[in-house]
């Protein structure tokens, strides 16, 4: 298929663009997380600290979400997301240059409102401009594009080193360089007005998540699984016995199946309601948690888990739990038609609901990593996915008469 063709058949560059922006902005996060982290622990800040600066950027998320519908409609998504990139770059290069603990954890709650901004807008704008029939392609494309980003981020800064000042002005160019494909697309860029809301539509996260809470924990339990499996899997693979390679592997299979499985979960969320498919994901993620409990138990009996198995479960997890916010995201694509402040107000809310999963993740960190680590990671993910069913079951009850 050519270029035109491709372009296309995802809505045109209406759609694209903010795609390729998304991307770029993909690499600069991905590459900054580790980078802060770093440098915190350059400074002598301990790994309780690091902690509490990270629940800092994840409050920040959870405020710029519900600040970003009234800033969606005032300045379009275009400016919007022109802002917030320009207040990344800005709020990384401070960071390098002040050396306050204190200010560096005001910097990072700047750096997740900026965030939870620039990811609601796109996410409005991707879902508003998506032709009805593909949102779940068109989905699947951002949510590709994104883990493409995110997956580049860390050999950024096998390019630029981690010490200095080269890695916070190549991660600050990077997200200047973000903004560069929105004037492509700008003025195809829907409006967060451009419908008038209903009586039961939401114009803020904080009413879209009382609206629908079933959605909310669902993006909530994506960002603990991507924030939390990553990093603790490892750990939880060295508690069952397995050597530190093969520890490592857990992680790289959850992710290889949270990338290629996405095209699959995309085509299905063009053919199944989207509802229905977060619902099965969230099955899906209970059953792999299951799944893990039970590979762990058995690999206890055995001196030892197979390996084979342990990877090819954690594959098909990385899988489901990625339809999670590809389903959510098409979910709430269909809220008010071709745009609106209540598409705008369900976008912003799926962000918080992932700024949610980073706390999560912290909670399970000491679970995954304590003595009697086996049981616990998947055990707490367990836990999570049937408290998202039961609310997803009471959320598609008929109302009584």
């Amino acid at each position: 298929m050519s270029v035109a063709g491709v372009i296309s058949g995802l809505g045109g560059r209406g759609v694209l663009a903010p795609i390729l922006s998304i991307s770029v902005v993909g690499v600069a996060s991905a590459g900054g997380v580790p980078l802060i982290a770093l440098t915190h622990e350059e400074a002598g800040v301990g790994p309780g600290w690091i902690g509490f600066a990270v629940a800092c950027g994840a409050l920040g998320i959870i405020l710029g979400a519900q600040a970003t519908p009234p800033l969606l409609r005032r300045l379009g998504a275009p400016r919007l997301v022109a802002a917030c990139l320009a207040a990344t770059a800005l709020a990384l290069l401070s960071f390098k240059a002040i050396e306050s603990f204190a200010a560096r954890c005001l910097l990072q709650t700047a750096l997740g409102v900026a965030s939870a901004g620039l990811f609601s807008a796109t996410e409005f704008w991707i879902m508003a401009a998506a032709p009805p029939a593909r949102r779940g392609r068109v989905a699947g494309a951002y949510a590709l594009s994104l883990s493409a980003g995110f997956a580049a981020g860390p050999a950024a800064l096998l390019l630029t080193g981690v010490g200095g000042w080269a890695p916070f002005w190549a991660l600050a160019a990077l997200a200047l360089l973000a903004g560069a494909p929105l004037a492509w697309g700008r003025d195809l860029a829907p409006r967060a007005e451009a419908a008038a809301l209903g009586p039961n539509a939401a114009s803020s996260a904080l009413a879209y998540a009382r609206k629908a809470p079933a959605l909310l924990w669902a993006a909530a339990l994506f960002g603990a699984l991507e924030l939390g499996a990553g990093a603790l899997l490892p750990v939880w693979g060295l508690g069952l016995g397995l050597t530190e390679r093969e520890a490592v592997s857990l992680g790289l299979a959850f992710a290889l199946g949270g990338f290629i499985l996405q095209p699959l979960l995309a085509w299905a969320c063009d053919r199944v309601p989207a509802q229905a498919m977060v619902r099965f994901a969230g099955a899906g993620c209970l059953l792999g948690a299951l799944a893990l409990l039970w590979a762990a138990a058995a690999g206890a009996d055995q001196s030892g888990p197979a390996l084979t198995g342990l990877l090819a479960v954690l594959f098909l997890w990385g899988g489901v739990s990625a339809g999670l916010y590809i389903a959510a995201l098409v979910a709430i694509g269909g809220e008010a038609g071709a745009g609106g402040a209540s598409l705008a107000a369900g976008a912003a809310a799926l962000v918080a609901g992932y700024g949610l999963g980073a706390p999560l993740a912290s909670i399970a960190a000491p679970i995954a990593s304590g003595p009697s680590s086996a049981p616990g990671l998947p055990a707490a993910i367990a836990l999570a996915a049937a408290a998202y069913l039961l609310l997803a079951w009471r959320a598609a009850r008929p109302a009584a008469p």
